[in-house]
């Protein structure tokens, strides 16, 4: 899963800043992480989902899609346009918006990716898209 695409086609999901959970809910931390992009990069679904907002916040385009089929995670990117509405469907790996914007994350060189449940615990995004190493004991 690739969540950031440029316009030439190469991908831009690295990380350029972690994910780093606050002790408690309003202490400062990042809850999302950094990933390396340009301006004007297509944006890609990391999973199916619907949008659920798309406008500004504070002065920052901000994009917001739920997840799953009982809607438990919500992704959030910022700078991030798009011509959907709220309500619309995306599907896994399909390019529904582009970085455009200002952000205070990294301005002109990166998109900000939230996760959170529906209860605003937040995660790391790159949990859900790294790969896991397996290892299987002895019997």
């Amino acid at each position: 899963m690739r969540p950031v695409r440029t316009t030439d086609d190469r991908t831009a999901s690295k990380p350029v800043r972690k994910f780093d959970r606050p002790a408690h809910d309003w202490l400062p931390g990042h809850r999302g992480v950094d990933l390396a992009a340009d301006q004007d990069a297509l944006i890609l679904a990391p999973e199916a989902g619907a949008i659920v907002f798309a406008g500004t916040v504070s002065g920052k385009s901000v994009v917001s899609i739920r997840h799953g089929s009982a809607g438990s995670l919500v992704s959030t990117f910022e700078p991030a346009r798009t011509s959907l509405h709220s309500g619309d469907r995306v599907e896994r790996g399909a390019v529904w918006g582009t970085v455009q914007g200002h952000s205070d994350h990294c301005d002109g060189v990166c998109l900000h990716w939230g996760l959170r449940t529906v209860d605003r615990n937040y995660l790391n995004p790159m949990s859900k898209v790294d790969r896991h190493r397996i290892l299987l004991k002895p019997g």
